[in-house]
């Protein structure tokens, strides 16, 4: 582990062009490999590596088509490796967690796991977290429990570290503020609507942890508010990464700039438009990720179904590209009259000087109908209702008919998701 993280704080510094040499070479090896023991590659990566030159660009990798869940979920049995290198460690059976209606099955082996952990691990180091310090961990499928380290077997034999207080994600949030006002952890790390939730619950108690450093959110697309609420109420950065179970890490966030990495070391990414061409900085598209170490089922151009927003080349001097932004998946998208569609803006800051709202979530049901669902601290008044109703419009530009909804609580997937905006209707 300690090789490859000497091996990791090199790289990082290389050129593109540099970069995408070593790229090209593990995706022909990955290629190579897919043709010859799987047979549902069998055709497209030899007749790909037949016709393209040996040092392929990263164009001509893009001709080869685009794996979508779907497929992944037919085709599981062709897809899986008939013959794993030995040396790649035992092969495991995982699931996603479904968020998005569409669980995928996957294998991954023992290599995957440990690049897993090394990029994990270089993500502490480029935000230079005292490892000595306590860490605490929201999540789902866990119990609350206290560890002795931060990376369990790996940490054991790498890194000693302070304790690591795991919470579990179904906890109220109530609970999970006891705990963690108990333990006053350096490092809190989980969902971002959970943490923002659980640090006004906090403060709602007139409540500090004095020893907090940093909040480090995965598993979601982080709003900008939810950024300016920690540092402005709680004086530490919000620090994100993006990653998905079945590929691994796709891009930490930069320690030095703005912006995330891709972790081209471990994933060839792809942003493209419509048309499928690369997008360049400053435009959105899908992202498409390539691992580049899971001989066990190899994953092609699996097209996630998330969004971004590819961005310039870092100021900092890492040669790893950039991704300004990540805006979440499809089905987050806004759709018009006009058939057009965006990324919706609510205003976010000015929700509690409006109405005393605890969550909310927007559903659209058709192109002119919007559901709006709140928690709220007590019944609104009809002038607040009013008022919530005209700043929604005025942020969304478009006047939608409004179908309040008025619940207890609005709960987060079962793997602890929370989508604020979702487009319902083909």
């Amino acid at each position: 582990m300690l090789a490859a993280l000497f091996q990791l704080e090199r790289s990082q510094w290389l050129p593109p062009q540099e970069l995408w040499k070593h790229t090209r070479r593990q995706l022909a090896a990955l290629l190579r490999h897919a043709a010859s023991t799987c047979p549902y590659y069998a055709s497209r990566a030899a007749d790909f590596l037949a016709a393209a030159p040996e040092e392929f660009t990263p164009d001509q990798f893009a001709t080869l088509p685009l794996l979508r869940r779907r497929e992944v979920q037919v085709h599981f049995g062709d897809m899986a490796s008939r013959s794993v290198p030995p040396q790649h460690g035992k092969v495991q059976s995982s699931s996603t967690s479904g968020s998005t209606g569409e669980p995928v099955r996957y294998l991954s082996t023992d290599l995957v796991g440990f690049y897993w952990q090394a990029f994990n691990l270089r993500d502490h180091l480029w935000h230079r977290r005292d490892f000595s310090l306590k860490l605490a961990i929201i999540r789902s499928e866990t119990k609350s429990e206290m560890l002795g380290n931060w990376f369990g077997d790996v940490g054991a034999t790498t890194l000693a570290t302070g304790p690591c207080l795991m919470i579990p994600m179904n906890a109220s949030i109530e609970s999970q503020a006891d705990q963690v006002l108990e333990s006053d952890p350096a490092y809190l790390t989980g969902h971002a609507t959970n943490l923002v939730a659980l640090l006004r619950t906090i403060a709602a108690r007139e409540r500090s942890l004095p020893g907090l450093r940093q909040v480090r959110c995965m598993g979601e697309a982080v709003p900008d508010e939810s950024r300016e609420y920690v540092s402005r109420a709680w004086g530490v950065p919000l620090i994100d990464l993006y990653s998905t179970r079945e590929t691994g890490y796709i891009a930490l966030q930069c320690p030095d700039g703005a912006g995330y990495h891709v972790q081209s070391e471990s994933a060839h990414v792809e942003i493209i438009g419509p048309d499928g061409a690369a997008c360049r900085p400053g435009e959105t598209g899908q992202v498409v990720v390539t691992p580049l170490h899971n001989f066990a089922f190899p994953l092609i151009r699996y097209a996630v179904g998330d969004y971004a927003q590819v961005g310039e080349a870092c100021g900092c001097g890492r040669g790893l590209p950039v991704i300004r932004r990540i805006l979440g998946r499809s089905r987050n998208l806004m759709r018009l009259p006009d058939g057009s569609t965006r990324w919706p803006v609510f205003g976010i800051p000015k929700f509690l000087s409006i109405a005393p709202i605890r969550q909310f979530q927007f559903v659209q049901r058709s192109l002119d109908d919007l559901e709006v669902r709140l928690a709220v601290e007590r019944a609104l008044t009809p002038q607040e209702q009013a008022r919530f109703g005209e700043h929604i419009a005025e942020n969304l530009g478009h006047r939608f008919r409004l179908r309040w909804v008025f619940v207890p609580e609005i709960p987060a997937s079962k793997s602890g998701k929370f989508e604020d905006f979702i487009c319902d209707f083909e």
